[in-house]
């Protein structure tokens, strides 16, 4: 491998929120951050070189969003998933959520309906109860650990009136890439209904082997029913540098969409954002590549160890995203307990399994994008706490 994924770097005293929140959030210090959503590994040299040859230009006004940061990421999505968007289509935006929440305030008005699918990644809530919406559930199945959509259920809650939905793809906690069947089935629904989708697929590049990533923006009659937000952050993780973009066909939503940004004066890039957005997209097809390798063995190591180690623990193999869906239902613990076991017992920090919604209870998220070392580290950390346990 070209890329060096064993390296451990030190993010303590970098404002990491991952690292240096810890004590606030769970009154320890000395835990193995497991939890929040972005990775351990430097961001591909190439993105860091051209964030330094930008460093060193020393000057910090005002930039303009040009040709090549559209067309660097129009040449992605064509080349890794053979999308062909035009730059008419494409909007600027600091990140996935305020894009949720651009397009909350610009399509739907106060008490009016949003259907999410929990578990389901925290803020998709709160950006609809925030703006005086009403959230409308329409949970995942879950059937022998592995998660479907209700779409007998969704049917329903279309015919009641509510014509708004968030879609999560790949999905985030569950880790479903979701497959042809099922998003033929709810293109059909939308269509029949015509209703919205605020699709949500900043992981659709952290695809595993043997699963594809399909967009929903391109089944029949979605074009014109599917505002679709991605960015490199997750792929290459930099968060940090808020930097995403909105996709949108339909020209009249996508001019309501602008207006929304533009009286919020949310039309101006990051300095350093646009220049690692244009450089991932441009040059980190490879580093990508090795990474998922990575993550696959990492992804195996960890289901390999529950099995033989933690085996009254149920956890989920993932098709997409860096995140381990854990289930502790079988400790017949409290939230608040399984919350106090992991922290003071096995000293790790994980994702508590109700910020995805009531339907976590019982389970908790893990983040497995960190060198192998850690990883290991963790899970035998958690498994002597386990052993306690059955004494």
């Amino acid at each position: 491998m070209v890329y060096n994924f064993d390296e451990v770097q030190s993010r303590k005293n970098n404002e990491s929120i991952k690292w240096d929140a810890l004590k606030e959030r769970y009154g320890k210090e000395d835990l193995i951050p497991l939890w929040v959503a972005d990775m351990e590994f430097q961001a591909p040299l190439e993105v860091r070189e051209a964030l330094l040859e930008r460093l060193n230009q020393g000057i910090f006004g005002y930039t303009a969003l040009g040709d090549d940061f559209y067309q660097a990421f129009i040449n992605w999505v064509y080349k890794r998933h053979q999308w062909i968007v035009e730059k008419k289509e494409l909007l600027f935006s600091p990140g996935v959520v305020p894009s949720i929440v651009m397009s909350i305030l610009t399509f739907t008005k106060e008490k009016d309906t949003i259907i999410i699918q929990p578990p389901v990644y925290g803020p998709f809530e709160a950006s609809i109860k925030d703006h005086n919406r009403q959230v409308i559930k329409n949970p995942l199945k879950e059937i022998n650990g592995n998660y479907e959509m209700d779409l007998d259920h969704l049917e329903s809650l279309f015919q009641a009136g509510h014509k708004v939905m968030i879609l999560c793809n790949p999905h985030n906690p569950v880790g479903r890439v979701w497959d042809d069947e099922t998003l033929s089935k709810l293109s059909r629904l939308v269509v029949q209904y015509d209703a919205m989708v605020i699709s949500d697929e900043i992981h659709s590049d952290l695809v595993f082997y043997g699963h594809q990533h399909r967009l929903l923006v391109n089944y029949e009659g979605m074009a014109e029913r599917t505002i679709t937000f991605m960015a490199p952050t997750k792929t290459f993780n930099l968060a940090g540098l808020q930097t995403s973009i909105i996709i949108c066909k339909n020209e009249k939503w996508l001019a309501k969409l602008k207006d929304t940004f533009y009286k919020m004066d949310l039309k101006i890039n990051n300095y350093f954002g646009q220049t690692a957005f244009k450089a991932s997209y441009d040059k980190g097809e490879l580093w990508l590549e090795e990474l998922i390798k990575y993550l696959e063995g990492n992804m195996s190591f960890a289901l390999e160890f529950f099995k033989k180690h933690l085996y009254e623990l149920k956890i989920n193999k993932p098709e997409g995203t860096y995140l381990m869906w854990v289930d502790f239902r079988n400790l017949h613990m409290s939230q608040d307990q399984i919350n106090h076991f992991l922290v003071n017992k096995a000293g790790l920090a994980f994702s508590d399994g109700l910020f995805f919604g009531e339907e976590g209870r019982g389970f908790m998220r893990m983040n497995i994008a960190c060198p192998r070392t850690m990883l290991e580290k963790a899970l035998i950390q958690l498994e002597k706490a386990m052993r306690t346990l059955r004494l």
